[in-house]
């Protein structure tokens, strides 16, 4: 953004476009931070966001249900749902983040997501009865917010996908393919009802979302749609295991939780909740935990042509344009990352790359050493579409083992953080080249 923007009385610190309105970030004069659900103008006076909710703005407002963040403000004129969330982002700009990074988190955040958020529900949903609400209603990666320190909050409970309401009633009122990414079966007929398990079938779509990076469904809107009518999440699954990102357990977790009829699905929450925590006490479940999940994305790839504060597309990775120039986004990661091992200008780096202090709580590093060998184990994180060779692995095996046998040399303290940045990489690019013409 070239200038200052305000809404509902406070600072936009950034918009993230969602499926039927925008998630804003915002700050006020205290410094306190909070998001914003902000319908789209075609959606303001919509009566399942008017009307409909007169009679539970005493729920929404004070739940009294760990984990559901209760209303801030309500702006009816412009359709504005605002909550004091803290620091915080959504699970979709997490995955958005992870996903253009290259990441693959695994099982273990998906797992961990799905059952944190899947208590935060089961006790929300215990106190919403006395007000005849039987579920979320509307839960999406944009309902959910992430904090630093790995903790979940939920916003919008209550509020429904108006848009898919609206399709449910006229075939012809088509919304984006977002908005069918999430929906249980039941939602897409107008006289099928919901409860808890209709927001855990949405959840399991989540949790695999934030184990891949990629989305069950996808394809054009009308594909999408019909596939989220018949709960087609077999092919996705099967896929996912064959291919080693799942493991055997989790895809019989969530091939279960995603079957089309709900009296087939785990028969309570609790079952749910219970079968998720066996799976995560599994000394060989693979992958990232969540909070290794939102350290690891708060490094971003930055591209030239991005604005960072607006993000106009829903996700990179679900937009009609981007699943047509996803190798494309890739062979660029896979470009920057060899521009920055071949010791690119210190100008060029600072403009391709622009790391963000991760907010884990984690002691300082000691001495200029082990700052250097925290921003290598960071780099070498951050994967890329691109294969790693035989030669290349076992050169960044030598460069390891080099590191554990050389005695500590005194740091330079005079030597900026770049340079030592980029004398690590020089000396990793050589050490590969003298493997390479060995074996050669």
């Amino acid at each position: 953004m070239t200038k200052e923007e305000s809404m509902f009385g406070m600072r936009v610190l950034r918009k993230f476009k969602g499926p039927a309105s925008h998630l804003i970030s915002l700050q006020d004069q205290q410094n306190r931070h909070f998001v914003a659900i902000a319908f789209y103008d075609r959606y303001r006076n919509h009566p399942a966001i008017t009307d409909s909710l007169e009679g539970l703005m005493e729920f929404l407002e004070c739940p009294v249900a760990k984990g559901i963040t209760p209303l801030h403000a309500h702006d009816s004129e412009k359709a504005g749902f605002i909550y004091e969330t803290g620091k915080s982002k959504s699970v979709a700009e997490m995955i958005r983040q992870a996903s253009d990074l290259g990441l693959k988190p695994g099982p273990r955040a998906g797992l961990q997501l799905i059952v944190e958020v899947a208590q935060i529900l089961r006790g929300a949903v215990r106190i919403a009865e006395e007000y005849a609400i039987c579920s979320h209603g509307g839960l999406t990666p944009w309902r959910i917010m992430v904090r630093p320190d790995g903790k979940l909050q939920v916003i919008g409970f209550a509020i429904p996908q108006v848009e898919v309401l609206d399709f449910s009633q006229n075939p012809n009122n088509v919304p984006s393919e977002d908005s069918f990414r999430y929906v249980p079966p039941e939602r897409m007929s107008q006289y099928s009802p919901e409860d808890i398990s209709s927001d855990l079938f949405a959840l399991a779509l989540i949790g695999f979302e934030a184990m891949t990076t990629r989305p069950v469904y996808d394809g054009s809107a009308s594909i999408i749609q019909e596939s989220a009518s018949r709960a087609d999440v077999s092919l996705k699954l099967n896929q996912a295991l064959m291919d080693g990102v799942l493991d055997r357990n989790t895809h019989d977790f969530l091939d279960r939780a995603l079957r089309l009829h709900s009296e087939d699905r785990f028969q309570s929450v609790d079952e749910m909740i219970k079968e998720g925590k066996r799976l995560l006490g599994f000394s060989q479940l693979q992958g990232m935990s969540l909070f290794e999940m939102v350290g690891k994305t708060d490094i971003q790839i930055v591209r030239k042509s991005q604005e960072l504060q607006v993000v106009e597309e829903a996700t990179s990775m679900f937009s009609r344009s981007a699943l047509q120039d996803e190798d494309e986004k890739q062979d660029k990661i896979a470009s920057l990352t060899d521009k920055i091992r071949q010791t690119a200008p210190k100008e060029e780096i600072e403009k391709e790359i622009i790391p963000e202090a991760a907010q884990i709580s984690t002691p300082p590093p000691s001495s200029p050493t082990d700052l250097l060998r925290l921003l290598r184990e960071s780099h070498s994180n951050i994967s890329v579409s691109s294969p790693v060779n035989e030669r290349s692995m076992k050169a960044l095996q030598t460069e390891n083992a080099a590191e554990k046998e050389a005695p500590p040399q005194k740091p330079n303290p005079n030597a900026s953080l770049m340079s030592a940045l980029r004398a690590s990489i020089s000396s990793s690019a050589q050490e590969l080249a003298a493997v390479q013409d060995k074996k050669g």
